[in-house]
C-alpha cells in the first residue's frame, strides 16, 4: 500500500502545542511579539524543528561510539580505539557539514530549505547514511543490506537528501528487531529514482500509513531498542522530497511484516 501527503503549513502555535503534549505536558502557550518585532516565518520554524531533531541521531550515535572507545580502551585493543575515533571524528564533522548546511542554503536562497541545484549521486548518499548509523545498528546486532544500490545520479542538494535518507535509515535501525537487516536500495529510470528502505519490524497499521508523514505523529510500532520519539523524522523526509520535486511513501504487508519506505525523486 502506498501514500501520498500534501505539506502542511505548521504555525509557531502548533509546534509549540504538540512538542506540549508529546512530553505529556500542558500545552505552551507562546508570548506574543514586541509590537515592532517581526514573527518568525513558518519556513524558519520548520527549519528550526528539522536542526533540532537531526542533531539527536547523530548524537545519539556519537555517545554510542563514545562508550565502545571506553570499553575498547579499558580491554587494550588500541588499534580498534584509533578506528572508533576515526569514525567519532568523521561523524562529528558530518554533524558540522549539517549545521553549514543550513546556513549556507539560507545565505544563498533566503530559505534554511532552498537551495542551488548541484548533481547528486543517490548511491554515496545511502551509504553515507548507512554508515552514520552504524554505530546504532551495531550495538543491536542490526546488519545492513545494500546490495541493490547502484549509481543512480540527479539533480538536488546532497545536504539535504542526506538528511532525509538517514532519517529513514535511523527509524528503520530503531524499529528493526535485534539480530534482524535492513536493506536499502535505489534504482533509476529514465523518468524518477526511487529510494527504498525496509525493516524486519512490527510494520504498520492502516492508520498509520494515513498519517505517517505529518509533523509530531507517532506511530503504532515502538522501537527495538532504547529511545523515543518526537514524531518529525518522516514529515522531515517528506519536505526534502517535495521541495525536489519528489514525493513519498510507505507500505507494510501486516504485523511483523516489516516497513518500506520509500523516497521517489525526478531525474530532470
Amino acid at each position: 500500500m502506498l501514500i501520498q501527503t500534501a505539506v502542511e503549513t505548521t504555525s509557531a502555535s502548533s509546534l509549540a502545542t504538540r512538542l506540549s503534549v508529546a512530553n505529556g505536558r500542558r500545552p505552551i502557550v507562546p508570548a506574543e511579539p514586541a509590537p515592532n518585532q517581526p514573527r518568525p516565518s513558518a519556513g524558519l520554524l520548520n527549519a528550526l524543528t528539522i536542526i533540532a531533531h537531526d542533531l539527536r541521531g547523530p548524537l545519539t550515535n556519537l555517545s554510542l561510539m563514545i562508550e565502545l572507545i571506553e570499553t575498547q580502551a579499558q580491554m587494550r585493543v588500541l588499534d580498534k580505539v584509533a578506528t572508533t575515533s576515526k569514525k567519532a571524528q568523521d561523524l562529528i564533522a558530518e554533524l558540522e557539514r549539517l549545521l553549514e548546511g543550513f546556513l549556507r542554503r539560507t545565505q544563498e536562497t533566503g530559505d534554511p530549505l532552498g537551495f542551488k541545484p548541484a548533481r547528486v549521486d543517490l548511491a554515496e548518499v545511502i551509504l553515507m547514511s548507512v554508515t552514520l548509523n552504524q554505530a546504532a545498528a551495531q550495538s543491536r546486532n542490526v546488519t545492513f543490506d545494500c546490495s541493490g544500490i547502484e549509481q543512480s545520479v540527479i539533480s538536488g542538494d546532497r545536504s539535504l537528501l542526506r538528511e532525509a535518507v538517514s532519517n529513514l535509515v535511523s527509524n528503520a535501525v530503531k524499529y528493526a528487531p535485534t539480530g534482524s537487516t535492513v536493506t536499502c536500495s535505489v534504482a533509476v529510470d529514465a523518468n524518477e529514482a526511487v529510494i527504498k528502505v525496509q525493516d524486519e519490524g512490527q510494520g504498520l497499521t492502516e492508520y498509520d500509513l494515513k498519517r505517517a508523514f505529518r509533523p509530531f505523529t507517532t506511530l503504532s510500532a515502538r522501537y527495538a531498542g532504547k529511545g523515543s520519539s518526537w514524531g518529525l523524522g518522516l514529515w522531515i523526509v517528506r519536505l526534502v522530497a517535495e521541495r525536489h520535486g519528489g514525493q513519498v511513501a510507505a507500505a507494510s504487508h501486516g504485523t511483523w511484516r516489516g516497513s518500506e519506505f520509500s523516497l521517489h525523486l525526478p531525474v530532470g
